[in-house]
């Protein structure tokens, strides 16, 4: 007899849904404004410049969509290096 895994079920069973108003919420904690609506999601940035697409839904995220834009929320800041101006004489 094969025997079956139940934590996929315990995760599944068990995880944390949020809706649009709280997922709004939770970006500008984290520093983010919404900046324009897209065609399916609505685009929202920070001040580093990074950006975060976010779907348009009528009912509930997901855990699996929450952890998705978490990661990018979480991403750490991209340092760019200074651009230097080459001058012709």
């Amino acid at each position: 007899m094969k025997r079956i895994d139940m934590n996929w079920y315990k995760k599944f069973i068990f995880a944390k849904v949020l809706n649009m108003k709280q997922l709004k919420k939770y970006l500008k904690q984290q520093g983010f404004f919404y900046a324009r609506p897209g065609s399916d999601h609505d685009i929202w940035k920070d001040q580093h410049g990074r950006v975060v697409p976010v779907p348009r839904h009528t009912g509930d995220i997901s855990s699996g969509l929450f952890g998705g834009i978490k990661r990018q929320v979480k991403e750490p800041v991209r340092q760019t290096e200074p651009v230097l101006e080459t001058v012709m004489v």
